[in-house]
């Protein structure tokens, strides 16, 4: 992967804060070139916080759920219904035509400057 697409797809102020999604994009997309040949689609899904058990024990007060809400553009978590919806677009005939993809489904917590 280069530089510029890096810079394209994270922007140059978020090269620290989301370093963690770079080798994801990365691997996806190098998968993808050696597989495509064999008819093997690789995507990954680079998902923001989602409404779960184990986060609800992190976010334990309103003010901590608050807090990582508000660090998304949408101001809310995922339901663990929409992050599926993301997955099975993605395994469906509707992105036949999709590879090497690093889908954000973050509801916008990767565009949020802190």
């Amino acid at each position: 992967m280069t530089r510029s697409l890096l810079l394209a797809t994270f922007g140059t102020n978020h090269s620290q804060k989301h370093w963690w999604r770079r080798p994801w994009a990365g691997l996806t997309q190098a998968l993808a070139v050696e597989f495509g040949a064999k008819g093997i689609r690789v995507n990954a899904i680079l998902a923001g916080g989602t409404d779960r058990p184990m986060g609800r024990e992190v976010a334990s007060t309103p003010e901590s759920l608050a807090f990582v809400q508000g660090l998304h553009a949408l101001k809310r978590l995922a339901t663990p219904a929409e992050q599926a919806k993301s997955v099975l677009y993605l395994a469906s005939d509707a992105s036949s035509f999709t590879t090497g993809t690093a889908l954000l489904v973050d509801g916008g917590v990767s565009l949020n400057r802190i």
